[in-house]
């Protein structure tokens, strides 16, 4: 869950200066976020943001971004359910121009193509999505690109896994492993969890990787622990404007103070407002939380890095 909170952090703030940045930084930093909210189980953020991205791309009148910002669109649909959209598009999109330098893109349409394909998992669909997907593996090996070939691989050992293949789909996915350890690409796995997770268990108990798997499977694990999450150090701030249903200033402040656990007496003689008013704040705060308590909210607070001990 950190990593994604990570990544939320660094895309979001390249697109509040997406005007200072390159036109083509900027399609890979919207793309990156939208997956990344999406992955943190933060739809509305995702679709808003693809808005943002498609209106971003249109302003531009460029043709290529309009083009990779519709492939994430379709993509979009995929994580949402949507999958006969995703097809519709798939269906009626022209590939035949895309260039091999798109496969530098964070997002590659061609790629998002294979993926609907996997998808759909008809016999037809998972055969024509393998014979492409070792097209574009042969290509991003001749020019080293590690990324795309880590994402070729799992979506190979989709593909096989699909067909029945499981030794064969074992074999795409610890090479993709193998690729991802030296360079500690955690975030190529994010998107396929869900489908490869029983075989990055197996992959595990054989020894490929098994640090690796480990720490992919805990880190998108539900139940993660707080220790794994102290290993970062993002600013609690930023973290709290990446909720869902972020606090207010004083709410945050407020918090911070129920957390180190001070009275709502103590509190409101800080910061020289009534008791009455700690206690309204305190009440919106739970709520935000999904908490009833003050002891509930602060190891809510201390598991979301609202707050540090120490800080």
């Amino acid at each position: 869950m950190y990593h994604r909170k990570i990544a939320i952090h660094h895309f979001a703030k390249a697109i509040e200066n997406r005007y200072l940045l390159d036109g083509n930084a900027n399609i890979d930093s919207y793309a990156g976020l939208i997956l990344s909210y999406q992955a943190s189980h933060q739809p509305e953020k995702a679709t808003h943001t693809m808005k943002q991205m498609m209106v971003f791309a249109r302003e531009n009148i460029n043709s290529e971004h309009i083009h990779l910002a519709r492939s994430i669109q379709a993509r979009l649909w995929l994580l949402q359910g949507e999958l006969k959209t995703a097809v519709r598009w798939q269906e009626t999109t022209d590939f035949s121009s895309d260039t091999g330098i798109m496969f530098f893109w964070l997002d590659v349409p061609r790629i998002t193509r294979c993926r609907v394909l996997v998808k759909e998992g008809s016999k037809a669909g998972l055969c024509k999505a393998k014979e492409k997907l070792k097209e574009y593996l042969a290509f991003n090996q001749e020019t080293r690109n590690t990324p795309q070939m880590i994402e070729i691989l799992l979506l190979l050992a989709r593909v096989s896994q699909k067909q029945g293949q499981i030794n064969e789909a074992m074999t795409f996915l610890g090479r993709a492993v193998t690729l991802a350890v030296p360079g500690n690409y955690i975030c190529a796995f994010i998107t396929h969890l869900t489908d490869i997770a029983d075989l990055l268990k197996n992959l595990s108990l054989q020894g490929a990787g098994e640090e690796f798997t480990r720490r992919i499977l805990s880190d998108f694990d539900p139940c993660e622990t707080i220790d794994d999450k102290n290993k970062f150090d993002l600013d609690p701030w930023e973290i709290n404007q990446n909720l869902d249903n972020p606090l207010s200033r004083r709410e945050f402040e407020i918090l911070s103070h129920i957390a180190r656990g001070l009275s709502n007496k103590s509190v409101a003689d800080r910061l020289y407002i009534s008791p009455e008013t700690v206690k309204k704040h305190s009440i919106n705060i739970y709520k935000k939380l999904g908490v009833h308590n003050r002891q509930k909210a602060a190891v809510k607070a201390f598991d979301l890095g609202l707050f540090k001990p120490g800080l």
